[in-house]
C-alpha cells in the first residue's frame, strides 16, 4: 500500500514538474515575440496576401497546394501559416507565438516518447520518469533550438518534429498491442503512426528519416531482450527495414554517381553549390563537430540563422581539424556500436544524433550549416548527458539537483539568445560580429537598418559590405547601386552589365523582384547613370529566364515589372499586349493595379479586357475584393 501511495507520489511530482519546465520555457520565450521576419520567410510568407486575403477555402487550397520550398511544397506547415494570414507583414508576433506553443507541446511529446520507450526497455519506474523529465526539460529550454522557433519559416521544422515524435509514441504503443496478441487495435495504432509520419512528410522532407529512427529503436529493444513476434517483425520488415534501405540506397546512389563520375572525367559532378560533394562531405565532418560542441556547452550566443560564409574544408588536412573530427565522429559512432549492449541508453543517444543527421549532412548538395537541422538530432545527446546524470549520481536528491543544475544554465543562455532575438537591431550587429564573412547576415542588417529612422547610411555600409565578399549573390550588388541611388549616393564599383550576366544562373533569392522594384523606382536620379530603359529590361529578363524560379511566381511579376517599365518609356501599347497576352492566372488586386496602369495611359480598351478576364478567374476570390473589381471596371466601360 506504501509502496503505491510512493508512486503515486511520484506520479504527482512529476507532473508538476513537467507544467513547471513548459511554464518556465514559455515565459522565458516572451521576449523573443519582438523578433521580426528573416530571410526565407519572404520566400514563403508573402503568399499569404496575394489574393488580399485567405477568404475562402479556394484561396486556402492555392496557397497550401502551391508551395515550393521542398519537393513536397509542404502542405500541412503552409496551413499553418495560413492561421497566422491576417498579421502578415506587419504584426510576426503571431506567427512566433505559434512556433513557441508548438515547442512546448515537442517538449511534452518527448516526454511521453521517452517514458513509452523506457517502458518497453524495462527500465525501473521511477528512474524512468526522472530520466525523461531532464531530458525533455533540457532539450525544451536548450539555446541551439532559438533559431528553430523564433525563425518563423522553421515552424516548418518543428511541426515535423511534432508529427515525427507523436507517429514514434503512437508506433511503440502499436508495438506494444501487437505483443499482447491484439492485431486489430494494433494494426489501427500502426495505421494512426503511419498517418503522422506522412503529416511529417508534408510539414518537411527530413521526416524520411523516421523509418530509420524506428529501426534503431527496434535495435535498441531487441539488444535488451524485449519481446518479439511474428506480427512485430514482420511489421518491422515492411514498414521500418525496406523504406530504410530506400532512403540508405538513394544516398548511396547519389554518392556511387558522383565516384564514378571523378573516376571517368578526372573531376567530380557539376554543382550548382560553390562546394563539391567530396568538399561538402568533409565540411560537414568539422560542422557537426561545431553542432556537438553547442549541443554539450550552451552559448549565450551565435551566428543565429546566418552560416553562408563558413570556411570549405579543402582537404582532410585543409583545415587541420577536418581529420580530427572525422576520426572523433569515427570514435564516437563506433565506440556506440560496440558498447550498445552495455551502456543501452547512452550509445543510442550518440547513435540517434548521427542516424538524424545522415540526411542533412552527407551527399544531398544543401546549404553547409543551419543550427535548426539539430531539432531533433539533439535529442539523442541531451539524452546520453541526461542519462549519465541519472546513472552516475547515486542519491535521488543528488540526481534531481544535478538536472535542476543542467536546466538552470540552459535556462541562462536561453534567455540571453532569446532577449537578443527579441532585439533585431541589436541582434543584426551581434550576427554579424559573429559571422562577419556571411553576406546574408550583412543582408538582414541593411534591412532591419533601413526601417530605422536614421539608419539609410549603415544600411547601406552593410549593402557595400556583402557586395564586396567573394560569396556575394549578384542581387546584393543590384539592391547595393538601387539603395545608395535612392540616397542619392554615387557608386562606381558595380557593373550592372557584369551583374546582369550573373543573374541568369544565380540561385533562387526571394528578393529579386523587391530589388528590381527598387531599381524602377530610382530611374531619373543622376547619381546611377547605369540604369537605362535597355539595361533595366535586361536585368528582368535575366531574372525571368533563370530556370531555378520556374516554379515559382517570379516570373509573372518580371512580366508586370517589364510592362511596367514600356509605360514609363512611353510604351503603351507594348505594355498592353504583355498584359493582355499574359498565360499567368494573377491575383485579382494584382490585375486591378495592372488595369489602373493601363486606363491611366489611355489604354481603356486593354484595362477592360484583363480586368473583365480577372473578375471571371476570381470568381470564388474575396467577395469585396470582386464588387471594387466590378465597380472599376464599369467605370472604365463609361470611359471608353
Amino acid at each position: 500500500m506504501f509502496s503505491g501511495l510512493g508512486a503515486k507520489r511520484d506520479t504527482i511530482a512529476i507532473s508538476i514538474g513537467l507544467f513547471f519546465v513548459c511554464a518556465v520555457i514559455f515565459i522565458v520565450y516572451l521576449p523573443g515575440l519582438g523578433a521580426t521576419f528573416l530571410l526565407d520567410d519572404y520566400a514563403t510568407l508573402p503568399y499569404l496576401t496575394e489574393w488580399g486575403h485567405i477568404a475562402n477555402l479556394t484561396e486556402l487550397k492555392h496557397f497550401i497546394l502551391n508551395g515550393f520550398t521542398g519537393p513536397t511544397g509542404r502542405p500541412v506547415s503552409l496551413l499553418s501559416f495560413a492561421a497566422n494570414a491576417s498579421s502578415w507583414p506587419d504584426n510576426p508576433a503571431p506567427f512566433l507565438f505559434v512556433n513557441i506553443v508548438l515547442h512546448l507541446a515537442n517538449v511534452i511529446l518527448l516526454f511521453l516518447f521517452l517514458i513509452v520507450l523506457f517502458a518497453e526497455l524495462k527500465v525501473n519506474h521511477q528512474t524512468a520518469r526522472y530520466l525523461a523529465l531532464i531530458a525533455a526539460a533540457v532539450w525544451g529550454a536548450h539555446p541551439y533550438h532559438v533559431s528553430s522557433v523564433l525563425y518563423i519559416i522553421q515552424r516548418m521544422v518543428v511541426l515535423e518534429a511534432f508529427f515525427n515524435l507523436a507517429a514514434i509514441c503512437l508506433y511503440l504503443i502499436a508495438r506494444r498491442t501487437l505483443l499482447r496478441g491484439n492485431l486489430m487495435l494494433g494494426g489501427a495504432a500502426l495505421l494512426g503512426s503511419g498517418v503522422l509520419a506522412v503529416l511529417a512528410l508534408l510539414s518537411k522532407e527530413n521526416a524520411v528519416l523516421i523509418p530509420l529512427q524506428l529501426w534503431l529503436i527496434e535495435a535498441l529493444l531487441l539488444n535488451s531482450g524485449a519481446q518479439d513476434s511474428p506480427a512485430t517483425r514482420w511489421v518491422r520488415r515492411v514498414a521500418i527495414i525496406l523504406p530504410s534501405l530506400v532512403v540508405l540506397i538513394y544516398l548511396a546512389n547519389r554518392l556511387g554517381k558522383n565516384l564514378l563520375y571523378l573516376l571517368e572525367h578526372g573531376r567530380e559532378l557539376p554543382s550548382r553549390r560553390e562546394f563539391s560533394m567530396f568538399e561538402r562531405l568533409m565540411t560537414e565532418a568539422r560542422i557537426l563537430g561545431d553542432y556537438l560542441q553547442n549541443i554539450i556547452i550552451p552559448k549565450g550566443q551565435t551566428a543565429g540563422v546566418f552560416h553562408d560564409g563558413y570556411v570549405i574544408s579543402a582537404s582532410i588536412w585543409s583545415p587541420i581539424s577536418t581529420i580530427v573530427w572525422m576520426l572523433v565522429h569515427g570514435c564516437f559512432a563506433g565506440l556506440a556500436v560496440v558498447f550498445r549492449k552495455r551502456f543501452q541508453i547512452f550509445c543510442f543517444g550518440v547513435l540517434w544524433f548521427y542516424v538524424n543527421h545522415i540526411l542533412e549532412s552527407s551527399v544531398v548538395m544543401l546549404e553547409l550549416k543551419f543550427e535548426h537541422r539539430n531539432y531533433i538530432p539533439s535529442l539523442g545527446i541531451i539524452l546520453a548527458i541526461s542519462w549519465f546524470i541519472i546513472n552516475w549520481v547515486n542519491s535521488k536528491r543528488y540526481k534531481v539537483f544535478g538536472g535542476l543544475i543542467l536546466f538552470s544554465m540552459c535556462l541562462a543562455f536561453l534567455f540571453f539568445r532569446v532577449s537578443l532575438w527579441g532585439q533585431p537591431e541589436k541582434a543584426v550587429g551581434v550576427w554579424v560580429q559573429e559571422n562577419p564573412r556571411s553576406s546574408r547576415a550583412l543582408e538582414s542588417a541593411a534591412v532591419i537598418y533601413s526601417k530605422a529612422p536614421d539608419g539609410h547610411i549603415m544600411a547601406l555600409k552593410m549593402l557595400e559590405r556583402s557586395y564586396k565578399l567573394q560569396n556575394a549573390n549578384p542581387l546584393v550588388g543590384l539592391k547595393y547601386y538601387a539603395y545608395a541611388c535612392r540616397l542619392g549616393a554615387e557608386v562606381d564599383d558595380v557593373d550592372l552589365a557584369e551583374i546582369e550576366k550573373e543573374l541568369v544562373r544565380s540561385r533562387l533569392d526571394w528578393q529579386a523582384i523587391p530589388v528590381l522594384e527598387l531599381l524602377l523606382e530610382s530611374f531619373g536620379s543622376e547619381a546611377c547613370e547605369q540604369i537605362t530603359i535597355a539595361r533595366f529590361r535586361g536585368l528582368v529578363n535575366a531574372v525571368s529566364n533563370n530556370r531555378k524560379y520556374k516554379r515559382t511566381r517570379v516570373p509573372m511579376y518580371a512580366e508586370d515589372l517589364m510592362a511596367r517599365v514600356e509605360l514609363l518609356h512611353g510604351e503603351p501599347q507594348v505594355a498592353k499586349s504583355l498584359y493582355v497576352d499574359s498565360n499567368y492566372t494573377k491575383p485579382l488586386k494584382l490585375v486591378m493595379s495592372q488595369a489602373l496602369l493601363l486606363a491611366s495611359h489611355g489604354q481603356l480598351d486593354g484595362a477592360a479586357y484583363i480586368l473583365h478576364k480577372g473578375i471571371q478567374d476570381a470568381k470564388e476570390a474575396d467577395r469585396f475584393v470582386i464588387e471594387q473589381a466590378e465597380e472599376m471596371l464599369s467605370k472604365i466601360v463609361k470611359d471608353l
